[in-house]
């Protein structure tokens, strides 16, 4: 996540949007899906979703991201 930051958000080029709720699995498991979009025109230039185990201390302890999805 800190290198997508760096990569595509802090140089103020694209903005990451959730694609509606997250979603409930199991235990601590939860789902979202987002899209990237140009700042400048609101295009999309990627999607993906991402499936999040959150640890105790609420913190994303482990990622699984598939893009395009």
């Amino acid at each position: 996540m800190t290198r997508a930051h760096q990569m595509f958000v802090a140089p103020g080029e694209y903005v990451f949007k959730l694609g509606g709720d997250a979603t409930h699995l199991l235990g601590d498991v939860v789902s979202l899906t987002w899209t990237m979009e140009s700042r400048t025109d609101g295009e999309p230039a990627g999607s993906g979703l991402d499936v999040l185990a959150i640890g105790r201390d609420g913190r994303i302890r482990t990622d699984y991201q598939f893009i395009g999805a």
